[in-house]
């Protein structure tokens, strides 16, 4: 769909099944999984074709792409796999770590490990195309706080539940930590102006949290709509954050 809302259709697998998810979208290239196997499927979008598939089933997570090294990493459940992007060939996979929690930039891939520490999980910083251990650190956080639920921004990895931690990509080290907001944070966050914007689970309340230290610097609740719209993301535009109450898509801009 084009700028002006018109819909084009191309046909570039005739082996037409349910689409159930889209794992990835990147300039070239869009990841999916569908089908009644739930096979990933990879469409190189400036050429209309299909490149290949794999059977991957379900608990699936995200497909990262590297376009230096031409290779797509998938997370799921418990497992890691990269895959060279032209042929679907499996490179390397990595087993027994939080699969879903798994976050890509730059090269780098930041995959959490379950450890017996309580209130821990450890996380691996791991060069994507080599394999090789950057650095690996234990990160303890409170109780509410889950490894699935990441984000990358700046050079911080958000992990969030009912509150939020940060940690430096760089080195592993815990940067802070936001106590629990009687809430979860259970969608994406956004960043904007150096403020991070979360949406409450239980209320559909809206937070704004500074990057430097973590505190919760305001909040607004226009309506207790909680998992109404659990859905709704908060969203950045030029000047401001959108996101939708029940009825309404409201916008805040800066001053």
């Amino acid at each position: 769909i084009d700028n002006q809302g018109n819909k084009r259709e191309i046909d570039v697998d005739p082996d037409v099944k349910t689409i159930t998810r889209i794992l990835g979208v990147y300039s070239d290239y869009v990841y999916v999984v569908g089908g009644p196997e739930w096979d990933l499927e990879t469409y190189d979008i400036s050429h209309n074709k299909i490149l290949w598939k794999s059977r991957i089933g379900r608990n699936v997570g995200n497909v990262f792409y590297d376009p230096l090294k031409n290779i797509a990493y998938l997370t799921k459940g418990d497992l890691v796999r990269a895959y060279d992007n032209a042929s679907g060939k499996i490179l390397w996979e990595k087993y027994g770590v939080y699969g879903e929690g798994t976050l890509y930039n730059s090269g780098v891939l930041y995959v959490p490990v379950p450890t017996n520490i309580e209130h821990a999980f450890r996380l691996l910083a791991i060069d994507g195309a080599s394999q090789e251990a950057l650095w690996e650190k234990d990160i303890s956080h409170p109780a509410d706080i889950k490894a699935s639920s990441a984000t990358v921004i700046d050079n911080l990895l958000i992990y969030r539940g009912y509150g939020m931690i940060a940690v430096d990509k760089s080195n592993g080290d815990l940067v802070w930590t936001t106590p629990s907001v009687g809430e979860e944070f259970y969608d994406m966050p956004a960043n904007f102006n150096g403020i991070i914007y979360a949406k409450g689970h239980g209320t559909g309340a809206v937070y704004a949290i500074s990057m430097k230290d973590g505190t919760i610097v305001g909040h607004v609740r226009l309506e207790d709509i909680g998992g109404t719209v659990i859905s709704g993301r908060i969203f950045t535009l030029k000047d401001g954050i959108v996101f939708n109450s029940i009825n309404e898509i409201v916008v805040y801009e800066s001053k």
